[in-house]
């Protein structure tokens, strides 16, 4: 029983180490990014030019094949506007 458990640490640590080694921006730090771009254009949270310029951010980004956020919303692949 104790060396289930210990093989079973040692493969959630080698998955948590290859995650972290992707090197892939998280969503959070793509949405952090967007922000500033649309800030840096001159645009406004809040505004409506705002809202435009982060959705065709997004909408850039899942045009990118090696956009992290496929894999967490694979039904937007092929239709973003959906």
């Amino acid at each position: 029983m104790r060396g289930v458990a210990l093989k079973r640490l040692i493969l959630l640590s080698l998955l948590a180490c290859s995650a972290c080694a992707s090197g892939g921006p998280t969503s959070d730090q793509l949405a952090a990014q967007d922000d500033a771009t649309c800030q840096g254009y001159g645009e406004s949270p809040g505004t409506d030019s705002y809202q435009q310029c982060m959705e065709q951010l997004q909408l850039d980004h899942f045009q990118d094949a090696d956009d992290p956020r496929k894999l967490m919303y694979p039904e937007l692949q092929d239709n973003p506007l959906q």
